[in-house]
């Protein structure tokens, strides 16, 4: 899948431990070729469908939740906010 928004990473106020999960959630993306946003969506245990194309991937561990639009049949996964751990338990 191609992700779009990535520097959208570089600007979000995170720990360097979190923005090196999110290379890693991106380097995943990359080679994933879902069926569906249901299979992209089990494909990593923490996330969860939205309404309509969003999934909201959240890693609690690096205290991060990334909100994205996904369109599986063009193979795009858009990232639309980060939001750091103190903004999540608000």
């Amino acid at each position: 899948m191609k992700v779009i928004g990535r520097q959208l990473i570089a600007q979000a106020p995170l720990s360097l431990t979190a923005k090196r999960r999110l290379s890693l959630w991106i380097s995943q993306l990359k080679e994933l070729r879902p069926a569906s946003s249901a299979e992209l969506s089990a494909t990593f245990p923490e996330s969860e469908l939205g309404e309509g194309d969003e999934i909201v991937f959240r890693f609690p561990q690096s205290g991060v939740r990334v909100e994205t639009l996904t369109s599986v049949s063009l193979g795009i996964v858009c990232i639309e906010h980060i939001y750091p751990e103190e903004v999540i338990l608000r």
